[in-house]
């Protein structure tokens, strides 16, 4: 792990322990990374980014998720919590937003990784504008999967063998 992820490691951690703990939470947070592993199947990281969206993205695909969160994307995180991880069969729920949100970036690009890597859900539906676009984000997911060595490194290899676009119009 390199400083600048331990440093975003800290930072969340404090974020949650904090809350949690609000009068104790640096001597909580000390005892918690005691003899801890920040990295691999068992790791601290693995640990946050389930539970932690926002820094999901931050610590696991940095190159999207470079900039300071705005509020939006906190309830992009908030809805996905609500509707798809807590609830066994989801919900249907719209979202709107001007072109240049990164809603798609946010629901379909990393919630979809976040998604398959914790083995909450294992067949995702991506429907986009246009079957390029689908594909685009496919495509994405799939490098992702194939090339992101944080990735690997706490939750293994994802190559498979053949990638699928099944398109209906």
């Amino acid at each position: 792990m390199t400083k600048e992820e331990k440093k975003l490691l800290i930072k969340y951690l404090k974020k949650h322990f904090k809350r949690k703990y609000p009068n104790t939470w640096d001597e909580e947070l000390r005892k918690y990374l005691k003899d801890k592993p920040l990295t691999g199947r068992h790791g601290i990281r693995r640990k946050l980014g389930y539970m932690d969206l926002e820094y999901f993205g931050k610590a696991y695909v940095p190159h999207y998720f470079n900039r300071k969160t705005p509020q939006f994307h906190r309830e992009l995180d908030a809805i996905w919590k609500k509707g798809v991880i807590k609830v066994k069969d989801g919900v249907k729920r719209a979202v709107a937003a001007p072109r240049g949100h990164a809603k798609s970036t946010n629901l379909t690009f990393k919630d979809t990784i976040h998604s398959v890597v914790y083995g909450y859900k294992h067949y995702i539906l991506i429907i986009s504008d246009s079957s390029d676009q689908a594909d685009g984000f496919l495509g994405n997911i799939r490098d992702e999967f194939e090339d992101n060595k944080l990735i690997q490194e706490d939750f293994g290899e994802f190559k498979g063998p053949v990638w699928k676009n099944r398109v209906h119009l």
